[in-house]
């Protein structure tokens, strides 16, 4: 896995990511969801080994986003902590 912090995201891996977790709401203006997640303070993302999004924090955004992202496939994957839940 890979941290990273001040990514930029592409449209459709962050609606496949709020997808994953059923947060379809947001995905429903894009456009939304992105300047959200630009427009925040700090963004960071975990990518898996082949470079899919698996994770995002937000951190103070002007937008109506939610803060954690996570993709079902790796709940409980949180870097640091080897697996146990957040």
């Amino acid at each position: 896995m890979r941290l990273a912090a001040g990514e930029t995201l592409g449209r459709a891996e962050a609606v496949e990511l709020y997808e994953s977790v059923g947060w379809s709401g947001y995905t429903a203006d894009p456009e939304q969801l992105l300047r959200g997640i630009a427009g925040s303070h700090l963004v960071l993302t975990v990518r898996d080994e082949t470079g899919r999004l698996s994770r995002l924090s937000l951190v103070a955004s002007p937008h109506p986003v939610l803060i954690m992202g996570r993709s079902p496939r790796h709940a409980g994957d949180t870097p640091g902590t080897a697996g146990s839940a957040p």
